[in-house]
């Protein structure tokens, strides 16, 4: 009985820190114009406006359940009016290899639709002539050509708003009470092997910022390891063992 409770215990620690989200965010070499705050986090482009307004802080990415969370001040639904134009979201890329795709390398595209909470994922496509930033040629690619790529699948995504530390990342903001935005996109329309070892990227048509992130299901290949979470799960995992064992030689005692 002693040795079933315990593995009993140690698979539901095991589920838990599968089920935590992992910041996956890499630098996108391009310096940072503002505070450069955990690399990605509370910075935008060289030559940028830095401002809560133009922020793309974090990718974080959930394996258990193929989740990719894309986090930012940004208002990746309604965009930003700049310059006399309206800055609008792009689509979020993925690719695979040995390092970051270049901007006309990835393999697969969500469109999404902010007013139907719905995607397209595309593949085989090319990169649209206005898919070059307005502002920030670096942050490239921001849209494809969707009349002549290969539509692979449809579905949802969620669109959350008003957050404070959104996948528990504590990520930074340039003004105080400024809250988060977070696309919560499943990938499993995706093959097994690309979710295995992947690239995603994703800016605003001016290029103002743009994030890029890797995952890797080998831990020690995770760009950004979200080591805070997995100390925290692994600490109350091996208390509930602990006072499992107590109990359980209580019982054999008496």
């Amino acid at each position: 009985m002693k040795r079933s409770v315990i593995i009993l215990l140690a698979g539901v620690m095991a589920g838990s820190l599968s089920a935590v989200a992992v910041n996956i965010t890499i630098s996108d070499g391009l310096g940072s114009a503002g505070l450069g705050v955990g690399g990605e986090d509370n910075e935008t482009e060289p030559g940028t406006i830095h401002s809560d307004a133009w922020d793309l802080e974090a990718f974080g990415y959930t394996a258990a359940t193929k989740q990719l969370d894309l986090i930012g001040t940004f208002d990746f639904k309604n965009g930003e009016f700049g310059d006399g134009q309206q800055i609008t979201s792009g689509a979020i890329f993925i690719g695979t290899g040995s390092s970051l795709p270049g901007a006309n390398n990835w393999s697969y595209a969500y469109v999404l639709n902010f007013s139907l909470h719905a995607y397209t994922l595309y593949s085989n496509f090319t990169i649209n002539n206005g898919s070059v930033p307005g502002f920030i040629s670096g942050s490239a690619p921001w849209s494809i050509n969707t009349s002549t790529a290969h539509v692979m699948a449809f579905g949802s995504f969620s669109y959350l708003t008003g957050l404070s530390n959104p996948d528990g990342f504590g990520l930074q903001t340039y003004v105080s009470g400024v809250t988060h935005n977070e696309i919560e996109l499943n990938l499993s329309a995706l093959p097994t092997t690309v979710l295995n070892d992947f690239y995603t990227h994703f800016t605003m048509s001016c290029g103002n910022d743009d994030i890029d992130g890797h995952y890797s299901n080998a831990p020690q290949n995770n760009s950004v390891p979200d080591y805070g979470s997995t100390i925290l799960l692994t600490g109350l995992g091996l208390g509930i063992v602990a006072l499992a064992r107590r109990r359980l030689g209580m019982l054999q005692a008496s």
